[in-house]
C-alpha cells in the first residue's frame, strides 16, 4: 500500500469520525430539555456532550494539521438524520 493510499484511509476514518460525533450531538443536545426533571442523567448527557465535543476538536486539529477539511456531507447527512430521529420520537 502506497503512502498516498495509507493517507486517504487514514483521512477517510477521521472524516467518518468526524461525522459520526456531529451525529451524536444533534441527537444528545435536543435530549437535555426533554429530561430537566432529572437531574442526575441530565448531569451525564451534559457530560457526554462535553466529550464528545472535544473529540470533535481533536478531530478538527488533526485534519487541519493534514490540511484537510472536516467537514463533509456525511456530517450534514447524519445530522439532519439524527435530528429527524429526534423529531419523529418527540412527535409519538
Amino acid at each position: 500500500m502506497s503512502e498516498i493510499e495509507t493517507r486517504e484511509i487514514i483521512i477517510t476514518g477521521l472524516k467518518n469520525a468526524h461525522a459520526m460525533e456531529s451525529q451524536a450531538l444533534s441527537i444528545m443536545k435536543p435530549q437535555l430539555s426533554r429530561i430537566e426533571n432529572y437531574p442526575e442523567i441530565a448531569a451525564k448527557l451534559d457530560q457526554n456532550i462535553r466529550k464528545t465535543e472535544g473529540q470533535i476538536v481533536r478531530i478538527e486539529e488533526v485534519l487541519d494539521s493534514l490540511n484537510e477539511d472536516h467537514w463533509s456531507l456525511k456530517d450534514m447527512a447524519l445530522s439532519l438524520t439524527g435530528s429527524m430521529g429526534i423529531l419523529c420520537s418527540t412527535t409519538r
